[in-house]
């Protein structure tokens, strides 16, 4: 008689495959929890670069004496100030390009309670009161302000609202405007273009722009093309999500310390704009520094879509270790950018690459390319927290890998989706897999 028990006893083929679903089981186990006890993948706060001593601290704690705009908005504008006053007499020669100080700001808060046009106001004054014609009219077309630089080619030039500014260079009637201005960032030696009425030309321009804005209004207007490649890259974001605590009025009397510290800036800034054309070195500390900087700056991993930012950012810290180095002597011109200066460049550097990702990550670019990273996360959330492979995620988005890169680029950047190198052992060597972990509030 058959034993009606074996039926029931399982084949050595068959334990073989129960023991492979244990082991596969084990093994999601393990995955899931080490996922679970990573930190949440969470918007990075805005880094607030250094102040360096001289002018800089003096006018940065002379402003936040009298508002309670937040520290890094009197900062960039304090630089901006700087550069301006700088003109385009002071120059960094190096081999291969020259690099004048100005900068292109953007201050960027969740409202206007955080008082981005007192922070630019004040600049702008200090500057009227240095030196009028530091200050470029910003009710111009665009014959009126390439004229204009081709008389005075640096200046000061405030967009408290910066959409509205990013509209009107871009309106048909200003005929390219927002192109011309982005060639003009370079400082190039000499710029050449016909004007309805005259042929004008602009020789080294070293003007800095000084704007506030939203978010949601820097979405609005500035288009994705400008994200990768155009006007937006050339761009420095300081964002801030935090006020200073809340100044009462006091009423401002002469002979005050207030205006003692304001009038100290205003000749510093008055002397400054009268100094003739110098060139700086760079110590020899300083170009250590600087070299070993960039060859690690150049060595990160970027997305197509923040490629623009990230390659700017290391003449942008020449920028600013030539301003640091201007802060500290500021009556008259340093001999060559000094190592204090250089670290000061580059940590100033590092924080604007931080605060791009900030910005981006909030929205930052054309509408629609909001909408295809929320659909991309969407996607991810579907794989129930499992690891997938890019193949996957491909199929399901139903994009080409060209229009799919940057997304993701983008939530790598974020941290939401994270490379995980050690699984692909799973799928074989050379398969892309990821996790997926939400953002927290």
């Amino acid at each position: 008689m058959k034993d009606p028990l074996a039926a029931i006893v399982p084949t050595a083929h068959e334990n073989d495959e129960l023991d492979r679903i244990v082991q596969d089981r084990d093994a999601k186990i393990v995955r899931f929890r080490e996922r679970a006890t990573r930190p949440a993948a969470r918007t990075p706060a805005p880094a607030a670069p250094p102040v360096p001593d001289g002018f800089m601290r003096a006018y940065v704690d002379w402003a936040k004496d009298r508002t309670d705009a937040p520290e890094i908005f009197h900062t960039a504008v304090a630089y901006s100030v700087l550069a301006t006053a700088c003109g385009n007499r002071l120059v960094l020669e190096l081999e291969h390009q020259r690099v004048l100080p100005h900068l292109w700001v953007v201050l960027v808060a969740p409202s206007s309670y955080f008082r981005k046009s007192t922070a630019i106001g004040y600049g702008s004054n200090i500057l009227q009161r240095a030196d009028p014609e530091l200050i470029i009219p910003n009710d111009f077309s665009r014959e009126r302000f390439l004229a204009y630089l081709a008389q005075k080619p640096y200046g000061f030039l405030s967009a408290s609202e910066f959409a509205s500014f990013i509209s009107a260079i871009s309106r048909d009637y200003n005929g390219g405007l927002k192109e011309c201005i982005t060639d003009l960032y370079d400082s190039p030696t000499s710029w050449r273009r016909m004007l309805q009425k005259e042929s004008i030309e602009i020789k080294e321009p070293s003007f800095s722009i000084v704007g506030g804005s939203t978010i949601e209004w820097l979405k609005s207007t500035i288009q994705a093309g400008d994200v990768k490649s155009g006007f937006a890259a050339r761009l420095t974001f300081w964002p801030a999500r935090e006020k200073l605590p809340r100044r009462p009025i006091r009423v401002r009397r002469s002979g005050s310390l207030s205006f003692t510290v304001q009038d100290s800036l205003v000749a510093q800034l008055g002397q400054l704009s009268r100094q003739p054309a110098a060139a700086l070195d760079i110590d020899d500390d300083a170009m250590d520094h600087y070299n070993k900087w960039q060859e690690q700056h150049e060595e990160e991993q970027v997305s197509d879509l923040l490629r623009g930012f990230h390659v700017r950012l290391e003449t942008v810290a020449l920028k600013i270790a030539m301003l640091a180095e201007v802060s500290a002597t500021a009556l008259a011109w340093p001999r060559s950018i000094g190592l204090g200066s250089m670290q000061i460049g580059t940590q100033t550097a590092d924080a604007l690459w931080r605060n791009v990702g900030v910005v981006i990550e909030e929205g930052l670019g054309s509408s629609a390319a909001y909408v295809k990273i929320e659909r991309i996360r969407a996607i991810c959330q579907t794989f129930g927290g499992e690891i997938f492979s890019w193949s996957e995620l491909l199929a399901k988005s139903k994009d080409t890998a060209r229009d799919l890169t940057p997304l993701t680029d983008t939530l790598i950047q974020t941290g939401e989706l994270v490379p995980e190198a050690d699984a692909s052992e799973h799928r074989g060597p050379k398969a892309k897999l990821f996790s997926y972990h939400p953002r927290t509030a």
